[in-house]
């Protein structure tokens, strides 16, 4: 026995612990009914092993999970998205659902979307006054069904009867807001009124018909809402009077009444609407709402007729999922004859596969406009082009057509930079005048058509004018130098890093090129490249005082698409020379490298023997043709006794190079060593490359014949081989790469 009361104390300690698996941020929001609505419900897998989690809703909202079937590993959490869609205003309840492992647990939210003020318990008095008037002394949540029956006998000589629905919403601004809605109205004419109208010739026939009307122009107040807002004082005395009887319409002068109609027809076919005010002497629109309460699909056709009215429907054919709700429009055209402030319907008809039913709408004429056009709005253009910088004015013509002065405000919609010249004018009767729209393309806007709409309107009338700017692309090239050298020790060599940024929205070909400097050697590791719209790329510059560069501040100019970029340092005297031996060990180099297209790719597999870490190294060539550059990517590190391809890529420009053989220098280095490796380089014609291969493998070594050649023949040609070559290898002046910068 111990053993079960042991057991169950635990199984209530862990119970009342756990977290709930489903946890909205809140249970309670309110929001517009015109927009929708996103709340963040936090998941929990607590069955101890990774699960497949299905969420669901229920509501007659329309309402959705950003993600209804996922997994979550043992114990881990998540927050996922629920949205709610717009809809009527009123007070609703959504359920929400969580499943995974056999396991289920639901969360409720209430939501109110509109004139709801209150979400507490609301209290139910029945028919009970003297439990709601309890409840207007504290403007406390509650609710109240009352039956009422008033003769009107002295007056219009018939018997009332109603029955109303009550509720205390809360408080609001230091009100209490009170609902109030008609639930149900008949009325019957008194034998005394009877008497008279047969004594007045009626017969009982029209009397009945008579009845019949008073009671059908009744029910059109039936479900009618009213919401008032009373002090709390006069709300506990306004409904002390109509417990005992006695009830003013001065009481209910701080009400408002909106009149909402819900039809329901056989089917499942439900339509709603809001009592609505259009606009005498023009077309205007009903908004009614279509929802299909049924479990199937429905296809439903949709009419309206009027006796004075032509009304249309749009759209006039819906096809509805189980559950799914859409707005339907209702124009209405109306001219001056008219009357205004006075109460119209017309017959909407909606036709399903198996019933059609035809339901009255009502609503009220007002004027809405003075005239037909207050004023006009011309623009000088309806298409512009700007580069991304530029900026632009745009002129408009405002004319008023009113008999008198007519102020008006303009404004503007656009993602676009823009300003106008004025917001307002006041314009007299006939003037003309012109104004300005200013506009400016941003660096961040998007290349293409930028839609740009213009409003002027005042308190009777609107305007809006639209018209495009088409932005166009720019090039930008960006260029930083974001790692200097303070100090380069003569012998050795400092690598600067440049930041080149493509800002623009076309594709760039970079150039870099620099200043000679005597007693300096300079490498930069790519001298020509592309980079994409957005794109970046950081280049390598290596700077080599020999060991009879002048000491002190030096500067050398660098040059990226043609901007300048300074270089500045100081050369010191070199206390450990960088090595030139021992550091690195070529492992696979090609012997020699054939160029016949634009691109080719270049690997070199390097061990590190130096016995510890080398970091940055570089890799570059010297001595290249003209029209030939080598484009390569640094090598952070590489540990001692390991190994390491650098590579990087050659670029032939085909128009530039000229073909031929070139002796040319591989070097890889940092700041500590320079080491070197000479191969070489053949460009041949892109057409020819096949015949220089077959010449290759019908003469695969083109010094064979030398040799058989006498001694002395050979010792000959070998000297002269050698004067040839000193004379190309001038030591007095120094062969580079001449770059320069592209067009």
């Amino acid at each position: 026995m111990n053993k079960n009361i042991l057991t169950v104390i635990l199984l209530l300690i862990v119970i009342s612990s756990a977290q709930a698996l489903i946890q909205p941020e809140k249970t309670e929001i309110s929001m517009s009914p015109t927009e929708s609505f996103s709340i963040p419900v936090k998941i929990v897998n607590q069955s101890g092993e990774r699960a497949l989690i299905h969420l669901s809703s229920d509501s007659v909202l329309n309402t959705e999970f950003a993600a209804n079937d996922f997994y979550l590993n043992a114990n881990e959490e998540t927050k996922i998205a629920f949205n709610i869609m717009p809809s009527y205003s009123g007070a609703y309840e959504v359920e929400l659902k969580l499943e995974y492992a056999e396991r289920t647990e639901n969360a409720t939210i209430m939501v109110a979307i509109g004139d709801v003020y209150h979400f507490g318990s609301v209290k139910n008095c029945g028919d009970n006054f003297d439990c709601f008037i309890e409840a207007t002394k504290t403007c406390s949540p509650a609710k109240l069904t009352h039956t009422l029956t008033i003769n009107w006998e002295p007056v219009f000589g018939f018997t009332q009867t109603t029955s109303g629905y009550y509720e205390i919403k809360g408080m609001e601004a230091g009100e209490c807001v009170l609902y109030s809605e008609l639930e149900s109205i008949s009325a019957e004419f008194t034998e005394e009124m009877v008497q008279e109208m047969l004594n007045a010739g009626a017969t009982l026939e029209e009397i009945e018909l008579a009845e019949q009307q008073l009671n059908e122009e009744m029910q059109k107040t039936v479900g009618v809402g009213t919401t008032c807002r009373f002090s709390q004082s006069k709300l506990t005395e306004t409904f002390e009077k109509m417990k005992i009887g006695s009830y003013s319409s001065t009481d209910w002068e701080t009400c408002e009444i909106g009149n909402t109609g819900k039809i329901s027809f056989s089917g499942g076919i439900e339509l709603r609407y809001q009592k609505q005010n259009i606009c005498q002497n023009k077309l205007d629109k009903l908004t009614l709402w279509i929802k299909n309460d049924s479990s199937v699909t429905q296809e439903v056709k949709l009419s309206a007729e009027s006796t004075i009215f032509t009304p249309t429907i749009e759209p006039n054919f819906l096809e509805l999922d189980a559950g799914e709700e859409r707005f339907i429009q209702l124009e209405l055209y109306s001219n001056r004859t008219f009357p205004i402030d006075e109460e119209y319907s017309v017959i909407v008809n909606l036709e399903t596969d198996d019933t059609m039913i035809s339901r009255e709408i009502f609503f009220n004429l007002t004027e809405c406009i003075k005239t037909e056009k207050l004023f006009r709005v011309d623009l000088q253009t309806e298409h512009i082009s700007l580069k991304k910088g530029e900026d632009k004015r745009v002129y408009f013509t405002v004319e008023n057509l009113d008999e008198e002065d007519n102020e008006l405000f303009f404004a503007v919609k656009t993602d676009l930079k823009n300003e106008l010249q004025q917001t307002k004018t006041v314009l007299s009767k006939g003037q003309k005048r012109t104004y300005w729209i200013e506009l400016e393309a941003l660096k961040t806007n998007d290349v293409g058509k930028h839609k740009v709409e213009l409003f002027a309107f005042n308190p009777f009338y609107d305007v809006k004018k639209v018209f495009y700017v088409e932005v166009r692309g720019i090039h930008e090239v960006e260029v930083t130098l974001v790692s200097e050298v303070a100090e380069i020790e003569r012998g050795a060599s400092g690598i600067f890093t440049i930041l080149v940024e493509n800002k623009g929205d076309f594709e760039e070909r970079i150039r870099t090129n620099y200043e000679e400097k005597e007693n300096f050697n300079v490498n930069i590791a790519d001298e020509s490249f592309y980079l994409q719209e957005k794109e970046s790329k950081k280049i390598y510059v290596s700077v080599n005082p020999n060991v009879t560069a002048e000491l002190g501040e030096q500067e050398i100019e660098v040059k990226v698409n043609g901007e300048e970029i300074y270089l500045n340092f100081k050369v010191v005297e070199g206390e450990n020379p960088r090595k030139t031996d021992g550091v690195v060990e070529f492992l696979s180099v090609p012997e020699k490298i054939t160029l016949s297209q634009e691109e080719t790719e270049i690997k070199v597999l390097i061990k590190n023997i130096s016995g510890e870490k080398i970091e940055n190294i570089v890799f570059w060539i010297e001595s290249l043709p003209e029209g030939v550059v080598f484009e390569s990517t640094t090598v952070e590190e590489i540990k001692s006794e390991k190994i390491k391809y650098v590579e990087g890529k050659l670029l032939l420009d085909l128009e530039e190079a000229e073909k031929g053989s070139y002796d040319i220098t591989l070097v890889v280095e940092n700041s500590q060593f320079r080491q070197k490796k000479e191969i070489q380089l053949v460009v041949l014609e892109p057409e020819k490359e096949e015949e220089e291969e077959e010449e290759e493998k019908e003469n695969p070594n083109p010094l064979a014949g030398l040799f058989s050649l006498g001694s002395g023949e050979l010792i000959g040609l070998i000297v002269l081989v050698l004067i040839v070559i000193i004379l190309l290898l001038n030591p007095g002046k120094e062969r580079r790469l001449n770059r320069k910068r592209g067009n």
